[in-house]
């Protein structure tokens, strides 16, 4: 505001607001589409997902804005980026884990794991859905031995990782 007057010096300016409200439905889908929220988030590509749409609309938005307004847009997203995305994440059920960086670097197999059991999870509720209920005996048969399948499969991959 110049002075108390009620008036900017901005003029070429986009209020962070405005961009926050646009990245943060890509965001969430990111989020969701990589995750689900009882069983476990991918990480390493979440965080470079987002990092790019960051990246790509930071750019188309701050093309009209001078210096100063860049500036100022810049400051501000600097100071509300970290709990900006952390709501975003606690918001469907994940701790923020891409800013500020940690290390996320998995090996091929470690992420083929990780993306097995998150499958898993979401499958597993599924078929546990359809084998509740009376009279689904040979219903809740099926789901047990495809429980202990799967856990098998898990164990071995994962002392195959471990050593």
């Amino acid at each position: 505001m110049a002075g108390d007057s009620g008036y900017t010096t901005l003029t070429h300016y986009i209020d962070i607001e405005v961009f926050l409200n646009w990245i943060q439905g890509d965001i969430k889908n990111v989020i969701r589409a990589h995750g689900h929220k009882n069983c476990g988030l991918l990480y390493e590509d979440v965080c470079k997902k987002i990092k790019n749409i960051i990246y790509t609309k930071k750019k188309v938005i701050s093309e009209p804005m001078d210096k100063d307004g860049r500036n100022k847009f810049n400051s501000e997203w600097d100071s509300q980026r970290n709990g900006f995305l952390n709501k975003l994440f606690e918001g469907e059920g994940f701790k923020n884990l891409c800013f500020p960086k940690e290390s996320l670097k998995y090996s091929s197999d470690l992420r083929k794991l990780i993306q097995k059991f998150i499958n898993f999870c979401g499958e597993k509720e599924d078929r546990r859905t359809n084998a509740e209920g009376n009279n689904k005996y040979s219903e809740c048969i099926a789901y047990n031995r495809w429980i202990d399948t799967e856990r098998r499969s898990f164990q071995r991959k994962q002392k195959r990782i471990a050593h």
